[in-house]
């Protein structure tokens, strides 16, 4: 990116970067400070654009349904449209700027000695590899393991997984490492882009649900929450520092 493209970028992006995470800052030029030290433009541009785009489809953004389309009092419709953009930016923070699919990945020609491929056990390690490098749930798993243990221990608070023994007729929790909340997560915008399901787990109640990866759990974590932990994970990824905290509720 040319130096002028840069500074045009800049200057239009970084009021609305400002807008959404000022109220980490003592002001505006605090921000700027601790801004003008990430080290490099290409990280500087990815980190104004990523901020403003949270900023206008999820912080400011406000999906509203026809009339009467409603059933309830909670507006899922909306805590969908606003989780799917969040997840997606999460993604996007970890993504090679140049995406392949898999079989494209193979044919490059670093892989070209892969060929012939003899056997299922050496496709799978393959595959695995592959995973690590442009696999999307990966990019979820990394956001939320950079996260500082204050937040793991919130979200592990909050989304509770549940074992269920048929015997007894009961139910009890299992305790969760932050990859497998992550994957939790991320099989909640699956199941949204592949199955059109509505998210109705960060509402302002508590929310039990069966059929996410096949194992219930229990949700207490609102929206306003997640974006809560989704800002403060986007500042220590770009190397800024809160001057303020809020206690995550």
């Amino acid at each position: 990116m040319s130096n002028s493209q840069f500074s045009q970028d800049e200057i239009i992006l970084f009021d609305d970067a400002f807008d959404a995470l000022s109220a980490y800052f003592i002001n505006r030029e605090s921000f700027l400070s601790q801004y003008d030290q990430i080290p490099d433009t290409t990280s500087k541009i990815r980190f104004l654009r990523l901020t403003s785009i949270y900023r206008a489809l999820v912080k400011k953004g406000n999906f509203e349904p026809p009339a009467n389309t409603l059933e309830v009092s909670i507006n899922y419709y909306d805590i969908t449209y606003k989780f799917i953009a969040l997840i997606s930016i999460i993604e996007a923070m970890f993504s090679p700027d140049e995406w392949l699919d898999f079989y494209h990945w193979l044919r490059k020609s670093s892989n070209a000695a892969v060929f012939p491929i003899e056997n299922q056990s050496d496709l799978d390690k393959l595959y695995e590899q592959y995973n690590s490098e442009y696999g999307a749930i990966r990019n979820a798993i990394k956001f939320f393991e950079e996260l500082d243990i204050k937040e793991h221990e919130f979200l592990k608070s909050k989304l509770v997984r549940l074992r269920v023994d048929q015997n007894k007729n009961k139910a009890f929790e299992i305790e969760s490492e932050i990859s497998q909340l992550a994957k939790l997560l991320y099989s909640i915008r699956s199941e949204f882009m592949h199955k059109a399901k509505l998210i109705v787990e960060f509402g302002d109640i508590p929310a039990l649900t069966v059929n996410r990866e096949s194992k219930p759990f229990i949700s207490n974590l609102s929206l306003n929450s997640l974006m809560h932990v989704f800002e403060l994970g986007l500042m220590k990824h770009f190397g800024l520092r809160p001057e303020r905290r809020t206690l995550l509720i």
